[in-house]
């Protein structure tokens, strides 16, 4: 529903709601409820997967390679979490858990990348399987990087 300037309508909202509004726009204000749970940022943690190849396994065979590494967020808790990667290129990010294949023939490999979060630690894993006459390549390192979140009741 558009809004003529200076109109607000809070017929969504509880009687004891707060309101946050936020001009983001000539004539558009964003508001939020800042008694309802919101998620936050807090914290944002960077690390790089090193680069690995899966040997050629033979015909009819599998290979699987398995890398990972441990990013410190020592929060005391286990946080909500985003994760993405960098592909190679640098050209474009990948939601994490990501998941690729790839096969002709007798041939195919398969890759994962997923994360699992503590109350201290982030440890990213990537996973490669090839099968048949291939090899597989990372193809270079693989930058990471994730958004720890909080929820918050308030977030004033």
């Amino acid at each position: 529903m558009a809004l003529n300037p200076g109109e607000i309508t809070s017929t969504d909202l509880s009687p004891n709601a707060q309101i946050l509004g936020t001009q983001i726009a000539d004539n558009t204000i964003q508001l939020r409820n800042l008694t309802d749970d919101t998620f936050r940022v807090v914290a944002v943690k960077t690390g790089t997967i090193p680069s690995f190849t899966v040997s050629n396994p033979g015909a009819g065979n599998f290979g699987t390679n398995l890398v990972s590494i441990t990013i410190p967020h020592n929060l005391g808790y286990v946080p909500a979490i985003l994760g993405y990667a960098t592909n190679t290129a640098g050209d474009y990010l990948l939601s994490i858990p990501w998941s690729t294949n790839s096969g002709s023939g007798t041939t195919a490999s398969w890759t994962t990348l997923y994360y699992t979060v503590d109350n201290t630690n982030i440890y990213a894993y990537f996973e490669a399987t090839a099968y048949g006459n291939t090899t597989y390549s990372s193809g270079g390192t693989w930058p990471v990087k994730f958004y720890l979140l909080q929820e918050r009741a308030s977030i004033t």
